[in-house]
């Protein structure tokens, strides 16, 4: 596990970037790898990846070693303790609003002393090969408990929020905050870009590490003179769309010319 531990990398400092992993498929997973990101968020709560192929796309990220992280679809028991024993590094909870959230999350994440996540000798100790009490004390350390926020109810919780202790990191939401304020879509508002620079002022201040989605390179460079490590550069669907419309409309240009 420590190979994979994002958290010990956070620490030292290092840029760190990752991709929404959409297209379920362990293939797409390893080309994520092999482009040179250093996590992949595999997205369970948008797309339609099922058990097996999930587990699958786990493997392919560990082989390729490249850091894999689930985004779930709920805050629940099924959800959560299923993705870790498959061997995800971290968890991704969408839409949190409240700290009770991110309290069940870090019980559910976390065996104890310091959460009830439940005991098994699955394959990430595999199969008991590891000791057991060896494994918790690893998972305990290296995985990564993060509450992704993306609705004003959120923001007005948020310092109530990242005080849970357990919680690792607050990654934003800009899309879907632009909704929670009645604009869709429109990131780049100042309504939206006050409430993005408000949550990683409130995440750093309660030494919380915080994962950025920039948009464009003057966002990146906007969150790397914050101080900013982590970032999430979008899903492979729209840059494969992007890139193949762009390609064709390059090759179909030729004719003209």
């Amino acid at each position: 596990m420590m190979t994979l531990s994002l958290k010990n990398k956070l620490a030292q400092g290092a840029q760190l970037y990752g991709m929404f992993n959409s297209i379920p498929n362990p293939l797409v997973t390893e080309i994520i790898a092999a482009s040179g990101y250093d996590f992949v968020i595999i997205d369970s709560e948008h797309t339609a990846i099922n058990d097996e192929t999930l587990e699958h796309m786990i493997r392919a990220a560990e082989a390729a070693q490249i850091t894999p992280i689930v985004r779930v679809s709920q805050a629940i028991e099924r959800d959560i303790i299923k993705v870790l024993d498959m061997g995800a590094r971290g968890i991704v909870v969408p839409h949190v609003t409240d700290k009770a959230k991110v309290e069940q999350v870090v019980q559910l994440s976390r065996y104890y002393p310091q959460g009830l996540r439940s005991l098994n000798g699955g394959r990430m100790a595999k199969f008991g090969e590891i000791p057991l009490t060896e494994y918790m004390n690893d998972a305990n350390n290296d995985i990564l408990v993060i509450a992704m926020i993306e609705d004003k109810e959120g923001i007005a919780a948020l310092e109530d929020i990242v005080q849970v202790e357990g919680l690792d990191m607050i990654i934003e939401g800009a899309a879907d905050l632009s909704q929670s304020f009645g604009i869709p879509w429109e990131t780049t508002s100042d309504t939206v870009q006050s409430a993005l620079r408000y949550m990683h002022d409130v995440t750093q201040a309660a030494d919380k590490y915080f994962c950025a989605l920039p948009r464009d390179t003057a966002q990146q460079k906007m969150w790397l003179q914050r101080g900013v490590n982590a970032f999430v550069l979008g899903d492979e669907r729209g840059k494969l769309y992007r890139h193949l419309k762009s390609e064709l409309s390059v090759h179909k240009g030729a004719h003209t010319t």
